[in-house]
């Protein structure tokens, strides 16, 4: 069993992947025979009618991150946050592709259905973070930069079942290739300013940690990136340039590629900093649930791809998340793993003035459901999905279609390298567990609508011009 390190607080916030120095404090100690789960912890002190910003970042890895073992900073304002409230040490993402983790994280909910049209229909129906919070009577909106997710003022204004239920929801995303989060940042600085004296649900999301990456000289002078030591990696490459070199990249290439995503991500660190800074210039600070985490990781090379949404192990799914809330008195890291699917349910019930219920099982699953020829969802798959739950020190992988099964100790191989499945009774039980969450997981949803696979649709094509395909 991992160990749990608690100590006791003032305040509460929820991080997700960026950085702040906002609101540090020294440390108290914990209380004596306290309990240290992830329920208790979230369930110690509501925010009844608080506000809640929620801040989601692309591609954050939590292993790449100090305050998590990894030897260069960057994101000190994150990390400076982490100090202040819960900083969940394994915290998993429900997906590693954006659309479903923060659709999983938004609506709380995964199912384990294969075909995608009953997919479709079951994320048509369940209650959403801001209708749940809209119902309070809070006013609720979105800015991002994410392209994919689509802009209530287009001609279907709520063609986006991600974005459908936001009173307002702002899309300042100009694609890949544009460097936009600042404005972002920007923008959400400004509706605190206009909006705060209301109960509100903010959530922004920041997309320039995606590639292609394009970071400021300084940033790329801070993290070592010289063009001239690069070879083919260059300022801004594509990334259907990059699977043209992957095979065969370098050691020094690759170093140089995570060169460029830690500047992206300092540079975003930083326009978290300046929105917290400003949360608190604005007196909000104390009555604001803020919510800081990743929504799924990137990969370099590890598994032979640089990118994200192809695997489940856990450069891709290991995500920070961080809690900050005003009114409780946890505080401190949690080694309890625990999914991000978990936001859902904390927001509402915290807000409510309710305990937390149990935290949902850390399962996560592949959407591979889309790629280069896909015309309708019916031609739905590009290769089986693989599903995984996490316990304690334990993680099995299982590859639908396939009866396939893969078993890892996450404290004596964190790389995920050595399969341990058949050698442990442990890998039958958890086998077991799995099996049990998706049959119980899987969505009796009617049919979906043709509104909802037509929004589908829509996104599939604005992924692309992303490059998501295969």
């Amino acid at each position: 069993m991992r160990r749990k390190t608690i100590i006791g607080i003032a305040a509460v916030a929820i991080v997700v992947t960026t950085g702040l120095a906002l609101l540090l404090s020294g440390l108290g100690p914990a209380r004596p025979g306290a309990d240290t789960s992830s329920a208790a912890l979230l369930s110690r002190g509501a925010c009844l009618n608080c506000n809640v910003l929620l801040i989601t970042i692309e591609t954050l890895r939590a292993d790449h991150l100090k305050c998590q073992g990894y030897e260069d900073d960057i994101a000190p304002n994150i990390c400076a946050f982490g100090k202040k409230g819960l900083l969940f040490e394994n915290a998993y993402t429900p997906a590693p592709v954006t659309m479903p983790a923060l659709r999983a994280i938004m609506f709380g909910s995964l199912v384990s259905n294969e075909d995608l049209l009953e997919i479709i229909a079951h994320y048509d129906r369940p209650t959403s973070i801001a209708a749940g919070l809209s119902k309070k009577g809070y006013i609720t909106a979105g800015i991002t930069d994410h392209k994919g997710f689509g802009d209530l003022s287009n001609l279907r204004p709520k063609s986006s079942m991600l974005i459908r239920d936001f009173d307002q929801f702002e899309n300042l995303g100009k694609g890949r290739t544009g460097k936009t989060s600042a404005d972002v940042g920007e923008a959400v600085e400004k509706w605190l300013e206009k909006h705060g004296s209301k109960r509100f649900f903010l959530w922004t999301h920041l997309f320039d940690p995606h590639y292609n990456w394009v970071p400021g000289a300084e940033a790329r002078k801070a993290f070592d990136y010289r063009q001239e030591d690069c070879g083919r990696v260059m300022l801004g490459m594509d990334i259907e340039e990059i699977r043209k070199i992957e095979k065969d990249l370098s050691k020094q290439e690759i170093k140089c590629i995570e060169a460029l995503y830690h500047a992206e991500v300092f540079e975003t660190d930083r326009l978290v900093g300046s929105i917290l800074r400003r949360l608190d210039q604005l007196d909000l600070a104390d009555n604001t649930l803020v919510i800081i985490a990743g929504d799924h990781g990137e990969e370099f090379m590890e598994r032979g791809r640089v990118g994200h949404e192809w695997t489940v192990y856990n450069e891709l799914l290991h995500v920070p998340l961080m809690i900050w809330n005003p009114r409780s008195d946890s505080r401190g890291r949690v080694e309890e793993p625990v999914s991000t699917l978990v936001i859902h349910n904390y927001v509402l019930a915290a807000v409510d003035g309710r305990d937390l219920e149990s935290p949902p099982p850390v399962v996560s699953r592949a959407f591979h459901y889309y790629g280069k020829n896909l015309q309708h969802p019916r031609e739905f798959r590009t290769r089986p999905n693989e599903f995984s739950l996490v316990r304690d020190n334990l993680k099995i992988i299982y590859t639908s279609g396939e009866e396939r099964y893969e078993l890892y100790d996450l404290d004596r191989d964190p790389g995920e390298r050595t399969n341990l499945w058949g050698k442990s009774a442990a890998g039958q039980e958890l086998a077991r567990e799995l099996r049990q969450w998706m049959k119980e997981n899987r969505s009796d949803a009617d049919p979906a609508t043709n509104e909802a696979i037509q929004s589908y649709i829509e996104m599939v094509e604005r992924l692309k011009a992303l490059g998501y395909t295969r």
